[in-house]
């Protein structure tokens, strides 16, 4: 059979016929049109097996690179899965830490303008004259 190259328009109704019929929903009306189709030139069988060694070829070359895309999808979901482990690890340490620390490091101890200490009492008079009383 001659090896030229066929037609676009050629080359997309057997792109077409080859969706249909791969999909698997052809029925008997679309796998007889496509007999009549591709007996009807020999162009029309020319692509059809041009199409066919292309998709051996794409077939053949996407047996390794989809096994490594599958491994390396493994692979990853394996080290967020550790890196989510560490971060739980360190969150759950950190508010232990905190909690044993008691109120010394709240945010809201840190973010005070004036503090007293345990058992302290203060009595601190404001820029508009109110006078205020701090307790531990």
């Amino acid at each position: 059979m001659n090896s030229a190259p066929v037609s676009s328009r050629v080359l997309e109704a057997a792109i077409a016929w080859k969706l249909t019929l791969d999909a698997g929903s052809g029925t008997p009306e679309q796998h007889s049109a496509f007999s009549r189709w591709h007996a009807a030139s020999e162009e029309h069988a020319r692509a059809w097996q041009q199409l066919g060694a292309l998709d051996q070829r794409v077939g053949a070359a996407a047996g390794p690179a989809r096994q490594a895309l599958l491994q390396s999808r493994a692979g990853l979901r394996r080290r967020i899965g550790k890196a989510g482990s560490s971060l739980a690890g360190m969150l759950l340490l950190g508010g232990l830490l905190a909690w044993l620390a008691g109120p010394s490091l709240a945010p809201s101890y840190w973010l005070a303008d004036q503090r007293t200490a345990t058992g302290e009492l203060r009595t601190l008079r404001l820029a508009d004259g109110t006078l205020l009383s701090l307790n531990s």
